[in-house]
């Protein structure tokens, strides 16, 4: 969880200092808002480690880092192209079936970790 916060703080400061112009867009993706996201799926992968039960909240859970990846490698290829959007509602957009994929899959992860382990057997 201290590694996602990290990763999380370093993408805010790189979003903070850097001037926000069109010519710094794939510059500010790349190591502002990257570093955000990457950040903030590893801090719900912290919380997810510490608190599993049986194994198969866990391998939902892992398997709903495969939808996140996704999506953070869409929004930086998204702020890589030539002209990159200036708009952050088209990156969120462009993204958001693997985030709300993501989503499902941890709410699944978290009602099977809930279950008793007599039950999934």
């Amino acid at each position: 969880m201290l590694v996602g916060v990290g990763i999380l703080l370093y993408g805010v400061y790189n979003v903070l200092t850097t001037e926000y112009v069109e010519a710094n867009i794939p510059n500010i993706v790349a190591n502002g808002f990257v570093p955000i996201t990457i950040g903030i799926v590893i801090f719900i992968n912290g919380i997810v480690v510490q608190g599993f039960r049986n194994y198969y909240a866990l391998i939902i859970h892992l398997i709903a880092n495969v939808p996140y990846a996704l999506a953070i490698i869409g929004i930086n290829n998204l702020g890589q192209q030539t002209s990159p959007p200036t708009d952050p509602q088209e990156y969120i957009m462009a993204t958001l079936i693997y985030w709300i994929i993501g989503a499902v899959l941890n709410i699944g992860g978290i009602i099977a970790n809930r279950l008793k382990e007599s039950q999934v057997e």
